[in-house]
């Protein structure tokens, strides 16, 4: 299943199997979530954070992959939603070095960080090689900018 054009304001647990509501580092919740979050996600590095945000804060955010911002062009790999809140409080891309390395990609990859400024949302860039190391460092980093504890 492809995912949606237009934004998607469920969270990425919507309709997941109930049992990952309830994480609790079992390996077979990680592996439902993670195919879960296949079905969202683009790739490999995407889904590791993802997991990793889901697992590390669950209760205190919303995780929404291959979020527009309303009335932009820009797709970003998550938005990261406080619970309740009606707008992302932090825009992350994870910059795998393929589609994030020429002069070309890093001028669209500045284009998509202005128009989120614009916007008042922040962006975090997480390199793919960083993710690979540690998706929970690099899912403190993304709380620690929504003001989350990790």
């Amino acid at each position: 299943e492809d995912p949606p054009d237009k934004p998607y304001r469920e969270p990425v647990l919507a309709g997941a199997p109930r049992s990952i509501y309830g994480i609790v580092g079992d390996v077979l919740c990680q592996i439902e979530l993670r195919r879960h979050l296949a079905r969202f996600c683009e790739s490999p590095i995407e889904i590791d954070l993802g997991a990793a945000l889901i697992h590390m804060a669950s209760r205190q955010i919303e995780v929404e992959p291959q979020f527009r911002l309303p009335r932009h062009r820009y797709r970003y790999d998550f938005a990261v939603f406080r619970i309740g809140a009606t707008s992302p409080t932090v825009l992350v891309e994870c910059d795998g070095i393929k589609w994030h390395s020429t002069k070309e990609q890093l001028a669209n990859d500045a284009s998509k960080d202005r128009a989120a400024i614009e916007a008042g949302t922040r962006v975090v860039r997480l390199t793919g090689k960083e993710i690979h190391r540690d998706p929970y460092a690099c899912a403190r980093i993304v709380l620690w900018q929504c003001g989350v504890p990790a």
